[in-house]
């Protein structure tokens, strides 16, 4: 089963093995699992809780222990829905190179914990399919509901893999969008300028028989003609519409 690493954010598996004949059950795992811990706490705290869950056999106990991971497995995909929408809104409102590292990082986990719930598949359909010969048929329906569970887990985590995969197409199309834009502006830039450099080395030059070199007037008329060339080129620009 999943576990949530809050430190590398990303979904570890959590091995659970399971002993069960008809009136006994036996766990065995290595890392602690809160859901798992808290059925057999309130077994040993309350007595009224350990009839709830053990008056009826092993396969009901089963059932309930099964059943409370299947939604702590719930839970942690309604969390990674949480954290899709926030995604979604931060690319939609200009924030799409902080998502780039963000969208890795979901991707990945979402990856990770389809790699751990997959396998259950065949566990579950199997547990279905054989609970009502090993404890009874009013079971059936018991394991029935854990293998529609997990289909619904499954599905929610192969949707969310789709999601995020097209949130990582969008928010790489709005950047790259956005970069065109910047190189589009900044190639403007440099045309509009290029002119009036050279116009403005030209007269530079230490020669003496340059126009305009002992007219007082010189500088401003100088000055004047690369504002006009400036201010023609943008309203060229303007009208063919790239600015």
């Amino acid at each position: 089963f999943p576990s949530y690493n809050k430190e590398k954010r990303e979904s570890r598996p959590r091995e659970l093995d399971i002993i069960v004949t008809k009136n006994v059950l036996i766990t065995s795992h290595y890392n602690s699992m809160l859901s798992l811990k808290k059925i057999f706490d309130a077994c040993n705290l309350y007595a009224e809780e350990k009839e709830r869950w053990m008056a009826q056999g092993s396969g009901y106990l089963l059932y309930h222990v099964l059943e409370a991971l299947w939604e702590d497995c719930s839970a942690k995909v309604n969390r990674i829905d949480h954290k899709l929408s926030a995604i979604e809104d931060s690319i939609f409102h200009g924030k799409e190179r902080e998502m780039l590292k963000e969208i890795s990082i979901v991707k990945t986990n979402i990856i990770a914990f389809w790699k751990i719930v997959r396998p259950q598949k065949g566990i579950l359909t199997s547990l279905r399919d054989i609970s009502g010969k090993f404890f009874g048929p009013e079971f059936t329906p018991y394991f029935s509901n854990l293998r529609n569970h997990w289909a619904r887990v499954a599905s929610s985590v192969l949707t969310q893999k789709e999601t995020v995969e097209s949130f990582e197409d969008t928010n790489a199309a709005l950047l790259n969008h956005k970069t065109n834009e910047i190189v589009k502006v900044l190639t403007v830039f440099s045309v509009i300028v290029l002119p009036l450099a050279i116009l403005s080395q030209i007269f530079g030059m230490n020669t003496s028989s340059l126009p305009l070199q002992d007219d007082p007037r010189g500088f401003l008329i100088i000055m004047t003609a690369m504002v006009l060339g400036m201010i023609t080129f943008f309203l060229y620009f303007k009208k063919k519409k790239w600015l």
